[in-house]
């Protein structure tokens, strides 16, 4: 029977959170930059021109007829380098946004299998058992990463199994099978020698 390993829903959830996290701080700066940090800057300038002019009196009624806030008095404007720093806030938040949103679309369909003649990835990769080299599992015991090296035609590929993006009790299955493929592979040919001797 095959062993399916689909894409971890935790490992999904976590690209969706950071992907409306990054995307939600890019609307935010936008917004301010265009429209909130402008019409504070306006309103403080105006307020501020009262002032000067010893008009500070008049300023419900300014505000009022502008469709400003007239119950309390505003700030400080914000600086021309403040409402530039909301548009530099986008450019760092919303590439990482995109890509996670990306991701984890692209996500949903991944999976690998495991059937009797190897490791099927959905996006692509094949590792045929007799084909795999050697699996590296460096990794295993601290981040739950084996990554398997298998012959492509005339070059080595690699095909990570991971039991954080995918389901774990799925990929243990998998690293297991893989190791006692290639422990099985190599006491055959180890004992070969011997077979013919004797």
């Amino acid at each position: 029977m095959d062993v399916v390993a689909t894409i971890n829903r935790g490992y999904r959830w976590r690209l969706a959170a950071m992907a409306v996290m990054c995307l939600g701080w890019a609307a935010y700066s936008l917004y301010d930059g265009m429209y909130a940090y402008p019409r504070q800057r306006e309103i403080s300038e105006a307020y501020q021109q009262l002032r000067e002019e010893g008009r500070e009196s008049e300023w419900p009624e300014y505000a009022a007829s502008r469709g400003w806030p007239s119950d309390e008095m505003p700030g400080e404007p914000y600086s021309m380098w403040d409402i530039y720093t909301q548009y530099i806030q986008v450019a760092l938040a919303l590439p990482p946004g995109l890509y996670f949103a990306i991701q984890f679309v692209r996500t949903g369909r991944w999976r690998i299998t495991m059937s009797e003649q190897g490791l099927t990835a959905s996006w692509g990769q094949k590792a045929l058992f007799d084909r795999i080299e050697r699996i590296d599992t460096s990794r295993w015991k601290t981040k739950g990463i084996a990554v398997v090296h298998y012959r492509q035609g005339e070059e080595v590929d690699q095909l990570s199994l991971d039991d954080w993006k995918f389901d774990p009790a799925a990929i243990q299955k998998m690293v297991d099978e893989v190791e006692n493929r290639l422990t099985g592979r190599l006491h055959k040919q180890s004992s070969t020698p011997a077979e013919k001797k004797a």
